[in-house]
């Protein structure tokens, strides 16, 4: 069990009594693949190009977290382009929730292609796909609905806030949504999409990208679970969330929002300890400690529930009626206090905090692994 941090790393020695279990779990190699080869190579299904006529409407269901991840639209339109599709028989939609950013980065690269962010208010974007087995109908986004090839591109919901090929078309592109439906049941009706799905690789590693359909789909999702997921059979008594790097604000949400993810597998009176970054950003931690300011006055205030660093200050509050919490970081110690935190001043320190501790789960890039307390099922 090793953790870098900077220029440092520290292998964490056990002893006999302890209980040690490592996410993302690298007993197999990591199989990374990249975009272009994935299209080249599909899982047991034709090649995209093979799946399309030269007349065809293409509509790309597109998951913008994926361009950071190797999604390539040249490498897509080049494969099209074999059958004759040109960039304008081509349109991108992206989800109702899509930034402004996102659809800047894919018009450096779009060409001739239509880019759409989904309104779910716009009459005119609305068409029923059809009705449930519940007897409920669903609209859905035009273009997608009367696509004559669909292709989705999404992850494999690593987290919530990340999309399956199921739920980015629905909700991410319906409209008027039915809360008791399942994406999986609007994919059935949608027919047989063209799916391109990725795999976050563990640090160090690229992605891994699949192509086909449900059955590459289900290959991601497997590779996905053999690495990223465990099961616990007990509660542990202390988590060591290592932590991607994040600018501050961005970086404390992110660490709240895992905290509240890895609350339930702690004992009571357990710790977590953050391994964050050793790169400083004084400005953004002076907003933050506006904002820890802000929140002592105005905790109650319902106009801040909404915001996000608020939301994440909700969250560390109710963590520290269970546990104490360490922080190794970049983070001014003033800062650390006012969030009622354990600054700690180096690696050598986390080997302290480990041979105190009966059982540990250490969690590299916590915002993409998952774990299921097998006590509350």
């Amino acid at each position: 069990m090793t953790i870098q941090w900077g220029h440092e790393s520290l292998t964490i020695k056990a002893q006999p009594a302890q209980t040690l279990l490592e996410l993302p779990l690298l007993s197999s190699e990591w199989p990374s693949v990249d975009f272009a080869e994935a299209l080249a190579h599909p899982t047991e299904f034709p090649e995209l190009e093979k799946c399309a006529t030269p007349e065809d409407r293409v509509v790309v269901a597109l998951d913008p977290s994926t361009i950071a991840k190797g999604f390539s639209l040249p490498s897509l339109l080049g494969r099209l382009a074999i059958t004759g599709i040109s960039e304008s028989q081509v349109t991108i939609v992206l989800p109702a929730n899509a930034s402004l950013a996102s659809l800047e980065s894919l018009r450096e690269t779009a060409g001739g292609c239509q880019i759409e962010r989904h309104d779910p208010k716009d009459p005119n974007s609305k068409v029923i796909l059809g009705g449930t087995r519940a007897g409920d109908q669903i609209y859905l986004n035009r273009r997608v609905v009367e696509a004559d090839l669909l292709v989705i591109v999404s992850g494999t919901r690593f987290t919530p806030s990340e999309h399956s090929p199921a739920s980015l078309v629905f909700p991410g592109m319906a409209c008027d949504p039915v809360l008791k439906t399942s994406g999986g049941e609007v994919l059935h009706l949608l027919g047989s999409p063209y799916l391109l799905t990725v795999v976050d690789g563990p640090r160090g590693f690229s992605p891994m990208w699949t192509a086909g359909t449900l059955k590459a789909f289900r290959q991601a999702k497997n590779r996905r679970k053999q690495h990223w997921h465990a099961e616990l059979e007990e509660p542990v008594k202390m988590v060591i969330l290592n932590c991607s790097c994040h600018k501050g604000n961005e970086r404390f949400c992110s660490w709240a929002r895992s905290i509240s993810r890895v609350l339930p597998l702690l004992e009571n009176g357990g710790r977590i300890l953050i391994v964050g970054s050793d790169s400083d950003d004084e400005n953004a931690w002076q907003n933050l400690a506006n904002q820890i300011r802000h929140f002592q006055l105005s905790e109650n205030n319902e106009q801040l529930a909404f915001d996000i660093t608020f939301r994440a200050l909700k969250r560390w509050s109710k963590a520290l009626e269970k546990c104490s919490i360490f922080i190794l970081d970049s983070m001014p110690a003033e800062i650390c206090e006012d969030l009622q935190a354990n600054k700690i001043s180096g690696l050598s320190n986390i080997q302290k905090l480990a041979s105190a501790s009966g059982s540990i789960l250490l969690m590299n890039d916590p915002d993409k692994c998952s774990v299921k307390p097998l006590w509350m099922n």
